[in-house]
């Protein structure tokens, strides 16, 4: 596969063009053609598009965060219209104005914004990586430092299994969902991300013995107690955190990870099963191809903010938004969608950077690419050094979880996790040098 990968830059950048000169074309004209053809015609396009882009940007590393970037794109928004063409899929299952050609508005929209962030990434790469000269190497030991966290990490990582074990038995009673997530099951949930910082510490402060691999494992171990609560996807996250770390030293094939991929799908459908109560899904290939389409949820969020955009507005204010109000409530609401369970499709970055209007979108777009690019170095850095490189260990041990969610997330939340992020890394600079005046440091 290898004479695949496409590694020529300027064709790259020249076929992105073409896509989104088309996109535009069908964006603009996309009302005067009532053939259903156009839609096969666009998902024949988005597929084309999508094959360029893991062939340039993932270059046969399906764990890579450019590789995750594409994968969390497509598993979370673009694959219910790709599904609704190889099987009986809705696209859209709620809601007013569901028809085929705002549907291919917001496909268009989703991956025009997905070349974009692909285009800043690749502009954001140079020979002369800035990475390397602002983030130093540094190599912290204090065996009493690394033992204190490591047990308080296991303290605090067996009381959050307990407790979800207590809430797992109480969903086992036959307790309604709704009602169980309103009694306060979900207050211990912290002390996951208690033990996860507790993990991470004592990483920073080994030799050895607790390494990258071994945290990240450990974390996903622990994060076992969300799923068994009906929470599957911190469990997938910190699934992808472990796998994308242990690819850092055994370079992980195409077939075990789709093995390990269907696993996850059959889990992830028993659990909601679970969840809910009754099956949603009743065959092996229900188990199999029913995840994505749930998963593809978000993609409902973003057809609300491309096709209901003024109603949208009027809702939510510029000012309410950048307050908190609940924007995926927003968007429900104006296209017709009213849960009386409560809950609803939340929020998705395509849909929020839409709704923001265009300059923003590029805005925000260019500076992910930018924390896109950053990451990936520091993943690449990470490989090179893998036992010795603690800051780079730290930088993908807490921004790849986002990563993998980003599409379902605000808009903001990957930048402002990758700059939280480069703060900690500061902070750990100048904690090391204050320790290295008082504690012994090799």
């Amino acid at each position: 596969m290898k004479h695949l990968i496409l590694s020529n830059k300027a064709l790259f950048l020249f076929l992105l063009f073409i896509f989104n000169f088309i996109y535009l074309l069908l964006y603009l004209i996309g009302e005067f053609i009532v053939s259903p053809d156009i839609f096969i015609f666009v998902i024949i396009l988005l597929v084309s598009n999508l094959v360029v882009l893991f062939l340039y940007m993932a270059k046969g590393d399906y764990l890579s965060p450019k590789s995750l970037f594409l994968i969390s794109s497509v598993i979370f928004i673009l694959i219910r219209p790709m599904l609704s063409v190889v099987g009986d899929f809705e696209i859209i299952t709620v809601g007013k104005n569901i028809n085929i050609i705002p549907i291919i508005k917001a496909v268009i929209s989703v991956i025009v914004i997905v070349n974009f962030i692909a285009f800043s990434t690749v502009f954001s790469t140079s020979k002369v990586d800035l990475y390397y000269r602002f983030i130093p190497k540094i190599n912290m030991f204090n065996k009493y430092f690394e033992l204190l966290f490591l047990l308080l990490a296991f303290i605090l990582s067996f009381y959050f299994l307990f407790m979800s074990y207590k809430g797992m038995l109480k969903l086992v009673s036959g307790i309604n969902y709704f009602q169980f997530t309103e009694s306060g099951a979900y207050n211990h949930l912290k002390f996951f991300f208690y033990a996860k910082f507790c993990f991470l510490l004592s990483y920073l402060f080994s030799q050895r013995r607790v390494g990258i691999v071994f945290i990240t494992a450990c974390c996903f171990i622990v994060s076992i107690g969300f799923i068994i609560i009906g929470l599957r996807g911190y469990t997938i996250a910190y699934l992808f955190l472990f796998l994308a770390v242990l690819n850092l030293k055994y370079k992980i094939k195409m077939f075990p990870l789709v093995l390990i991929a269907s696993c996850v799908l059959m889990i992830s459908s028993i659990v909601l099963n679970f969840r809910l109560g009754f099956d949603v899904t009743t065959s092996y290939l229900d188990m199999l191809l029913s995840p994505f389409h749930q998963q593809g949820a978000s993609f409902e969020v973003v057809f609300g903010a491309v096709n209901f955009k003024d109603e949208l507005i009027n809702c939510i204010s510029f000012m309410d938004y950048f307050l908190k109000a609940n924007f995926g409530a927003c968007v429900d609401q104006v296209r017709g969608v009213n849960f009386a369970e409560g809950g609803g499709f939340a929020s998705s970055y395509f849909a929020e950077v839409y709704y923001l209007g265009v300059l923003p979108t590029l805005l925000i777009s260019f500076v992910f690419g930018i924390a896109l690019s950053f990451l990936s170095s520091a993943y690449t850095r990470l490989r090179v050094n893998l036992t010795s490189d603690k800051l780079s260990g730290v930088i993908v041990f807490f921004i790849v979880p986002n990563l993998v969610y980003f599409a379902r997330s605000s808009a903001f939340d990957f930048v402002f996790k990758t700059v939280q992020v480069l703060i900690l890394v500061l902070l750990i600079l100048f904690f090391k040098r204050l320790l290295s005046k008082n504690v012994q440091i090799i």
